[in-house]
């Protein structure tokens, strides 16, 4: 009897677990199903919104295929140097000094001058700034030329 007492408390048991389980599963199957319609509704919801935002639609507006001529006469107009004009420029180049400042030294200084300078061992030369020549405006050049026309 005693054998029977025990079968009858483990199916008793058994049928509890299951029903638990069913419970579980029960509730998993309602979760999955709630997670499939929540992103399906997400997934619904974002195709209707568009992301184009103003500079995407300046972007994609056509190009003025028309030339603004206005620039080609203003860089027409500006008056270009002769060679010998342009070698009145003094060049010089920059350095730095041991102590981190900057220092103005004519570009034909040799390096060892400059090696010199940099360490501080010996003065800075001064820049020789030659005569620049006297550049008239655009504007007298293009009335000048007229007039010899």
């Amino acid at each position: 009897m005693q054998a029977t007492a025990k079968s009858q408390l483990s199916i008793g048991e058994e049928l509890r677990s299951l029903r638990q389980n069913k419970l579980y599963l029960t509730i998993m199957i309602l979760l999955m199903v709630g997670a499939v319609i929540w992103v399906a509704l997400t997934i619904m919801d974002a195709g209707d919104e568009s992301d184009v935002t103003a500079k995407a639609i300046k972007y994609a507006t056509p190009i003025n295929p028309n030339l603004d001529v206005s620039v080609f006469e203003t860089i027409e107009a500006k008056r270009l140097l002769t060679e010998e004009e342009l070698n009145l420029f003094p060049i010089n180049r920059v350095v730095k000094d041991r102590s981190g400042n900057y220092l103005v030294v004519p570009y034909d200084t040799p390096k060892d001058e400059i090696e010199l300078i940099t360490t501080g061992t010996r003065s800075t030369p001064a820049p020789t700034p030659q005569s620049a020549p006297k550049i008239a405006s655009p504007s007298a050049n293009s009335s000048a030329s007229a007039r010899s026309q």
